[in-house]
């Protein structure tokens, strides 16, 4: 019996979630899904829409790979910030706002206050 190859995209949760230092229950409220549906991600279970459910995930984190210095990704999200009206982006993030903080960068690349 061959064994299933795990995808790329599982390889770069597993790689999101330490980073960030999330935990599957806040990675699984930031994407809006089941946190059991992250579990079978991570198994390589159902991973069929991963991708897709993922995308937004992966736009902030090429975000922070421009503004935020290496290694300093966890801290800033647990930094609370002027721009976002004092919140944490961790509490944006696990209340399944993700857009909304790419849009805070969005504004940072223009120029403009964020």
């Amino acid at each position: 019996m061959s064994e299933k190859r795990k995808s790329p995209a599982v390889g770069d949760l597993l790689r999101t979630r330490k980073t960030l230092e999330l935990t599957q229950e806040q990675l699984a409220r930031a994407l809006r899904v089941t946190t059991r549906t992250v579990q079978n991600w991570q198994h390589n279970f159902a991973t069929r829409h991963l991708e897709r459910k993922t995308r937004d995930l992966r736009e902030l984190l090429k975000l922070l790979g421009e503004y935020v210095l290496a290694g300093k990704e966890s801290a800033w999200l647990r930094t609370k910030l002027k721009g976002l009206g004092g919140q944490r982006p961790l509490d944006l993030l696990t209340e399944g706002k993700l857009r909304e903080l790419i849009a805070e960068f969005r504004r940072l690349q223009e120029g403009q206050p964020v």
